[in-house]
């Protein structure tokens, strides 16, 4: 990781702790490390300190959730863009050079974040002034998150350092360390997370994880390993949690209240808009003659079944303009004044376990529990039921196509299936045409990052 220097990581570990919070820090620290005696001295100090974190995660709209939300599905197959704007071209026809300041950024502040979540998980585990209770509390939530940022790290690029100091001269040399690895760091963080947050959520509006929250994401991890029967297990012990069911109609499964909700993002910019899906995806009138920057392909549109009500619930359409559909999950672009914000950014949900514990069944042989499982997310979506006949390939068949329709532009569930499936090269090739390389699966190492370290090495293609 390249080396910053300390005037530049100063204002980047300080800001995301003071958004949304109170100033808790009077004078400037030392070198390039926070003052622990302030920052970690008492609960108070640590909690105001994570909620920055989340604050920083939603706050930047050219950080990490503001570029996945958009090049993620440019990616794969799920968005097309109505002009020739060079940077949702270069993802959207997989023609990405090494020198694209937008993947620098996404680098950059991924490690960003977990430089700050080492910082604060070696200031917690130093602190004196904290109870154990406390400290094995802050320390699991900052490992959750730990854990989610390496997630999508290790999806983007492949192999990536594993960075788990605040010693920069360790984290400047690093090299990239095999996706096995990173992924068993992420396992350990994640059961650590889950043996050390609380049962109950520990804010309002599941805004912040609970142990559940952390077993969610590390069914998803144990999916993508093929640990099925891990997978099977994580996936049901939050389906018979019944802490998220019933499940909320389609209209109401975004709504910051919906029921089916793991974890979601308080929206930081609360104060003129709500969720970065719904800035980005709908048109800024949705009655006059104005095409939607990011389109749902026609392919993608038309293979939801007719009756299929996720077609007509959470995509929107602009026949004033042409014959045009966009992502319409959410349904507000902006905030209005006088209202509350309605819709949080919803990074988990029970659907994706559903889904999980289908395709984990189906490994493991129960193909009639694994129909079952489906035909929630079915049953809900206004289709008829499957019948429990059917045979194990058209059982991967019909979860394919649900998890395509049901997690559509969503946290890139849909690039990182085809990857892991191996299909990308089947699917995405007749799309990108004669631009699509096997390399393509990953994006390519930042020039930047290569320059800095001369221990990285760019990835196949690039």
């Amino acid at each position: 990781m390249k080396k910053i220097s300390a005037h530049i990581i100063l204002p980047f570990l300080l800001l995301p702790m003071l958004l949304s919070c109170e100033r808790f820090l009077e004078v400037d620290p030392p070198n390039d490390r926070l003052e622990t005696s302030t920052v970690f001295s008492d609960s108070t100090s640590v909690a105001l300190a994570i909620s920055g974190t989340y604050s920083d995660l939603m706050g930047t709209n050219t950080g990490f959730l503001a570029s996945m939300i958009q090049f993620t599905f440019l990616s794969s197959d799920e968005l097309t863009a109505n002009n020739s704007s060079a940077y949702a071209l270069s993802f959207l026809t997989n023609n990405l050079l090494p020198d694209d300041r937008t993947i620098n950024r996404i680098w950059m502040d991924l490690y960003r974040k977990i430089y700050q979540l080492n910082q604060m998980i070696e200031g917690i585990e130093n602190s004196s002034s904290i109870n154990d209770s406390a400290k094995h509390r802050f320390i699991g939530e900052a490992k959750f998150l730990r854990a989610f940022f390496f997630f999508y790290t290790v999806n983007y690029w492949g192999d990536v350092p594993l960075t788990l100091t605040t010693d920069y001269r360790v984290n400047e040399i690093m090299p990239r360390i095999p996706s096995e690895e990173i992924y068993g760091q992420i396992i350990r963080d994640l059961s650590d997370a889950i043996d050390t947050l609380p049962d109950s959520y520990p804010s309002t509006e599941k805004v912040r994880p609970n142990k559940l929250a952390a077993a969610a994401l590390l069914s998803r991890v144990q999916l993508y390993l093929e640990n099925w029967q891990e997978a099977e297990s994580l996936s049901d012990r939050l389906i018979s949690s019944e802490l998220y069911l019933p499940l909320p109609t389609l209209a109401g499964t975004f709504k910051k209240e919906s029921r089916e909700t793991i974890w979601q993002l308080y929206p930081a910019n609360s104060a003129s808009q709500e969720t970065y899906e719904g800035l980005y995806f709908i048109p800024t009138s949705l009655t006059d003659n104005v095409i939607p920057f990011y389109l749902i392909p026609d392919e993608l549109y038309e293979s939801f079944e007719n009756e299929d009500e996720r077609k007509v619930q959470w995509i929107g359409s602009k026949p004033s303009a042409g014959s045009y559909h966009f992502p319409y999950k959410y349904k507000a672009r902006t905030k209005i004044a006088t209202q509350e914000v309605s819709e949080y950014t919803i990074v988990l949900r029970l659907s994706e376990q559903y889904l999980i514990r289908a395709e984990s069944r189906t490994h493991l042989g129960d193909y009639q529990g694994a129909v079952q499982d489906l035909n929630v997310i079915r049953t809900r979506a206004g289709l008829n039921e499957l019948p429990v006949t059917l045979s194990e390939s058209e059982i991967f068949e019909a979860i394919e196509k649900e998890r395509r329709h049901e997690l559509f532009c969503e946290w890139g569930h849909r690039w990182f299936d085809l990857k892991r499936t191996g299909k990308s090269e089947a699917v995405l090739k007749p799309v990108k045409g004669d631009n699509w390389q096997t390399g393509d699966m990953l994006w390519p190492i930042p020039l930047s990052q290569l320059l800095a370290n001369p221990n990285l090495i760019q990835n196949e293609g690039y």
